[in-house]
């Protein structure tokens, strides 16, 4: 929808202030200096919509960029509705399936678990200790770039929130904890994705 940027401040003066702002100005926004009167949308239609999304704020979102906006809901009815306004210019529909909280869906899971590490600094010697627990137990599987981090980069000590671990027993990450008081971010448990 043309101007459906003015909408991220969920403001009717707001829209009326960026349209009269844009009106004065001619944007070169890549292509011809030529101003293209066609290219703004009616502050009716940019107002009708403000309505709208004013009256479904429980049951959607809307993210803008420029001339195109994203709408998020669980609500078909809201889709179908913003379908049929004439002043949209394309519509393009997806549907995601939601995992249930505290779950991560992969192919073929080979484990129960998955812990996540929050960001923080360890020292050189926990991280030696958490090394040599980690490779002698067989139950467990460092992530790609934990691994990497255990292995390949000896002297950083600096672990990312995105080092996680896969494991089938909790007592291993307690375990964990006792040879190297590591923080943890969360853990998932991990189900077969059909």
């Amino acid at each position: 929808m043309p101007d459906v940027f003015t909408l991220r401040y969920r403001s009717h003066v707001k829209i009326d202030e960026i349209l009269a702002y844009n009106a004065k100005r001619n944007f070169n926004w890549g292509g011809s200096w030529q101003r293209n009167t066609n290219s703004h949308g009616t502050s009716e239609d940019l107002h009708e919509l403000l309505y709208f999304i004013e009256d479904m704020v429980d049951s959607c979102k809307l993210t803008v960029q420029r001339h195109h906006g994203y709408l998020y809901t669980n609500n078909w009815d809201v889709i179908e509705t913003v379908s049929k306004l004439e002043y949209i210019m394309a519509i393009q529909g997806k549907s995601v399936e939601l995992a249930e909280a505290g779950t991560m869906k992969l192919k073929s899971p080979n484990h129960v678990y998955r812990t996540y590490f929050k960001t923080q600094r360890i020292q050189q010697e926990e991280k030696s200790r958490m090394a040599q627990f980690i490779n002698s137990q067989t139950e467990v599987r460092p992530g790609p770039g934990f691994k990497d981090f255990l292995t390949n980069w000896t002297n950083y000590c600096y672990v990312q929130q995105n080092h996680f671990v896969d494991h089938n027993d909790m007592g291993v990450i307690t375990m964990l904890q006792l040879v190297c008081p590591i923080k943890i971010k969360k853990t998932l448990e991990l189900i077969c994705d059909k």
